[in-house]
């Protein structure tokens, strides 16, 4: 199994696995609920091999049944409860799943093509789905298998110096890939997990604080509305060693005010739901204003390459392409766009470049904008808004133009700004053809749970 519940219950009985606003779930109680609940699935017909969808909530019902569905050897596919109920039927029903377990309790999804789970190259059962969106907002289930599993959460403890007296903070979701490889990390590891009233940066803060949090695991634009948002009155990082921004997004400027603001080291990570950890930027390396995604992981191969699969020399810009024990077996259902998982190769649709052994982001194939013959790479574009003291969030899109497209940015100001000089502050940072001919103001951006923006919804 992923995880060994008799290892658990020996060495951390005691400890806090699971640490809420409301109280805490132990090691030994996690164990003996898990026990419990796999006899209460089996008694109602649930048997391994059998795919599950789970709602997920952000509390210990939900913890103890994903350590069920792992003992008992059930993969399933995490879902979110704040989803509407059309898009957990969809994803239930991309899954293929034979049952559908909310709050502990198994229902029979009644689907005549639910299927068993696959079994790796290794012969280990699938272990999980991740749903991952990358750009597109169409999910693709990307599947892990037990050993896999394992050695995702084995590299994460060392990749990211998590220590089995640690006491993680995450605000993901559970459901969403960060927060639950964070979470089976931390418990793989006999570590504590704490999870804050709310992601407002006060919260977080003061959960760090009150809970002796030593690791802070967040978005790009949690740290981002940390360095913000504080104020003089609100408590400081005292216990945390490091804290950990995951994904792409977070800029230089973002990273050098808040070390100078709490004195830790904030850590650059990259990764992918179909690989695991990708990238790590341990110390801050950047290049040209821009942070680096960081050098490659513990055990993972990362290449720039061309299209036709080719690695490119330091420097040219290509696709981002990382082979490890990591990448998932396959997707349960493509939409042939974006990222691909060929042959133990993971393809993930990202473009960047190595400059001395880090890898930098340099924008998704799929949206980059045809400006007249010329590519125009929007998260290059957004990067030089929120350098603006007027912009608090901004989108860059492609707008219809004739024979060619055109570069419109959509912002959410902080305060009153002309369009024009947002437009002539681009111009004085860019190329004329990635200057915005378009400025759109908003009152908010649709972001998901962990702050990453959704344009298929702008």
């Amino acid at each position: 199994m992923a995880l060994d519940l008799d290892l658990l219950e020996g060495r951390f009985a005691t400890r806090a696995a699971a640490q809420f606003p409301d109280g805490a779930l132990t090691y030994a109680g996690l164990v003996d609920r898990a026990r419990v609940r796999v006899g209460e699935l089996r008694a109602r017909g649930l048997e391994p091999g059998q795919r599950t969808a789970l709602i997920c909530r952000q509390n210990a019902d939900t913890i103890v049944s994903i350590v069920s569905l792992l003992e008992l050897g059930s993969p399933f596919l995490p879902i979110g409860h704040v989803a509407p109920a059309p898009d957990r039927s969809r994803l239930a029903a991309a899954y293929r799943a034979a049952w559908l377990v909310e709050d502990g309790k198994p229902t029979p999804t009644g689907r005549d093509d639910a299927r068993e789970g696959r079994r790796g190259p290794d012969g280990e059962p699938e272990a999980l789905a991740l749903a991952s969106s990358g750009s597109t907002g169409r999910p693709k289930l990307a599947l892990l298998s037990q050993s896999q599993l394992r050695s995702r959460m084995t590299q994460k403890c060392r990749s990211h110096d998590i220590q089995r007296n640690d006491r993680n903070l995450g605000v993901f979701p559970i459901e969403h890939t960060a927060g639950l490889q964070l979470l089976l990390a931390s418990l793989n590891q006999g570590s504590g997990l704490v999870f804050p009233n709310s992601a407002h940066p006060r919260s977080v803060l003061r959960t760090c604080a009150d809970e002796g949090v030593t690791l802070l695991h967040g978005s790009a634009t949690l740290f981002d509305f940390i360095v913000r948002s504080r104020r003089a009155d609100w408590p400081g990082l005292d216990a945390v060693r490091f804290a950990r921004s995951t994904a792409v997004g977070l800029s230089l400027e973002t990273h050098r005010a808040f070390t100078e603001a709490f004195g830790i080291p904030l850590w650059q990570t990259y990764g992918a739901s179909e690989a695991g950890g990708i990238c790590v930027n341990r110390d801050g390396a950047s290049h040209d204003g821009v942070l680096a995604l960081g050098a490659a992981g513990l055990g993972v191969d990362v290449r720039i390459c061309d299209e036709r699969g080719r690695e490119l020399p330091d420097g040219e810009v290509g696709e981002i392409v990382a082979s490890s024990l990591n990448v998932a077996l396959g997707y349960e259902n493509d939409p042939g766009t974006g990222s691909r998982i060929h042959q133990g190769h993971f393809f993930s649709g990202d473009l960047g470049e190595r400059r001395n052994g880090f890898f930098y982001f340099r924008g998704r194939s799929k949206l980059l904008i045809n400006m007249a013959g010329k590519k125009v790479d929007p998260f290059e574009v957004e990067q030089i808004l929120l350098r603006h003291p007027s912009v608090e969030d901004v989108a860059v899109v492609a707008e219809a133009a004739p024979g060619h497209e055109a570069v419109k940015a959509i912002v959410v100001a902080r305060e009153p700004v002309e369009p024009e000089a947002l437009m002539d502050f681009c111009g004085r940072e860019l190329a004329p053809h990635k200057v915005p001919r378009r400025i759109e103001f908003r009152s908010a951006l649709p972001r998901n749970a962990i702050g990453k923006l959704s344009r298929e919804r702008l």
